[in-house]
């Protein structure tokens, strides 16, 4: 471990749209930032989210449009795609991207520091001390003010048994080496991400079947929405079956096999009670996400987590302890890249504003109108 402690106003921990844009807002304010994060600059957004997901969708919109053709009075015959040529395209986004961040990170005289950060110690009247845990070696570096943004991450269930090769995340699916179109895709979870994948692969040629908990898909959007985007799907050829507790997921080796039965069977009547069988070649589990607090030193700090949630005050971002403050899907509110960044901004001119030598005001967030889009088609557009 390095002994030379650098100086900083403020770290963040976490470089998503929440992190790397708060040590793009504190700079713009003048203030020295640490920037800090375990894998690449961009977050789940960038490298296993947003953006890969919507560059599959511009390719999978092309494929639509050419198959509606005819009703236009175009006619395309024999048309194809190469579905190794779309990664490479949706690679080269995100890889044009994670530069582009960089760069702008590197304009801002940020340091980015490439490992897991935790807090050791400290407080708010004599900063905190935050190590760094990198591939190779260990540094240590002293913070006044600290911004966690470190996100969330697909959540798993014992029971499915992921393995990575046929029951799979968002994560695997999105990986740089994915090159695969299933003939047939199972998707547990009906939520935002299921649907959009669902979305996709039927495009692209699979035949998708979605299966549900709860008894309508994307369950917090307006059921006169949902019905429509049924009625699409149906069209197309995605099965949804909602109402559905999946008992297990299991790689046969040959294909992948799902056990369900209904959601209104009791948890003491499952093991009597009929099961459904349900057969693909890959699966994706898409059950939510789950946020990544742990590791990052807050129960020795006194920082409470609840289900990973870090509580913090809903006005100002800041913890249960001055001088530390957390932002986007790691608080438990929305999770949108534009709400983290929104956070961030909110997040910087506090932590600044309370070191007296800055020229930034304090601010309150409000959450009044959050505009939201789930991009299967239809697009279904939201203000929350």
């Amino acid at each position: 471990m390095k002994l030379i402690e650098k100086q900083y106003d403020l770290a963040i921990i976490g470089a998503g749209p929440g992190g790397y844009h708060s040590a793009i807002r504190a700079a713009q304010y003048g203030a020295k930032v640490a920037l800090i994060e375990k894998d690449k600059l961009g977050g789940t957004c960038l490298n296993r989210g947003c953006i890969p997901t919507k560059a599959l969708l511009a390719t999978a919109h092309y494929i639509e449009k050419i198959q509606d053709a005819e009703k236009f009075g175009v006619e395309i015959k024999g048309f194809s795609y190469n579905f190794s040529k779309v990664v490479e395209r949706k690679n080269k986004i995100v890889n044009d991207l994670g530069t582009g961040i960089a760069n702008l990170q590197k304009s801002w005289k940020n340091d980015v520091y490439i490992g897991c950060g935790k807090i050791v110690e400290g407080n708010a009247q004599e900063g905190f001390k935050v190590l760094i845990q990198g591939v190779n070696n260990d540094e240590l570096i002293h913070a006044k003010r600290i911004i966690i943004a470190t996100g969330s991450t697909p959540a798993l269930i014992p029971n499915f048994n992921v393995d990575h090769k046929k029951i799979l995340t968002s994560d695997d699916i999105l990986d740089s080496t994915f090159k695969t179109i299933p003939k047939r895709l199972l998707i547990i979870g009906a939520g935002v991400i299921g649907c959009e994948f669902a979305d996709i692969f039927a495009t692209f040629g699979s035949k998708v079947t979605l299966l549900e908990y709860l008894p309508s898909p994307i369950a917090s959007e307006e059921p006169i929405i949902i019905k429509q985007l049924q009625k699409k799907f149906e069209s197309r050829g995605i099965k949804i079956i909602t109402s559905q507790n999946v008992l297990s997921v299991e790689n046969t080796g040959s294909s992948v096999k799902a056990i369900t039965c209904s959601a209104s069977v009791p948890t003491e009547e499952i093991e009597q009670t009929e099961k459904s069988s349900f057969e693909a070649d890959l699966c994706l589990i898409s059950i939510g996400r789950n946020k990544l607090s742990k590791n990052l030193g807050l129960e020795e700090l006194g920082i409470e987590t609840r289900r990973g949630t870090i509580e913090v005050d809903p006005g100002t971002l800041e913890t249960a302890v001055n001088g530390i403050y957390a932002i986007g899907d790691v608080t438990g509110g929305l999770m949108l890249a534009h709400v983290a960044s929104y956070e961030g901004d909110i997040a910087v001119a506090n932590a600044l504003y309370s070191l007296k030598q800055f020229k930034v005001q304090s601010r309150r967030t409000s959450y009044r109108v959050v505009p939201s889009t789930i991009f299967t088609n239809p697009n279904l557009d939201s203000w929350s």
